[in-house]
């Protein structure tokens, strides 16, 4: 998340959803990618995986949407609830 720009409200809502322990995965995580290239602090490498600090926008925009299609989390699938 910190890697696409997240912020500190958008990290909170993921502790919401996901529960206030998986805040030590999300530190070592982010630590580990850090020290593997080459980062110091969290300011060097926010927003590093953005669209907006991409080469090739277009691609991009490509791969998440075929991230949510792999995911079977598609806005477009029935949802059973409704």
């Amino acid at each position: 998340m910190l890697l696409a720009g997240a912020d500190c409200v958008q990290v909170v809502s993921a502790l919401y959803k996901n529960g206030i322990e998986s805040i030590h995965t999300m530190v070592n995580d982010v630590e580990r990618w850090m020290g593997k290239h080459g980062y110091g602090v969290l300011d060097e490498c926010r927003g590093v995986l953005s669209k907006m600090r991409a080469k090739d926008p277009y691609s991009w925009e490509r791969a998440q949407y075929v991230d949510i299609l792999m995911r079977n989390e598609s806005p477009f699938l029935a949802r059973p609830d409704i």
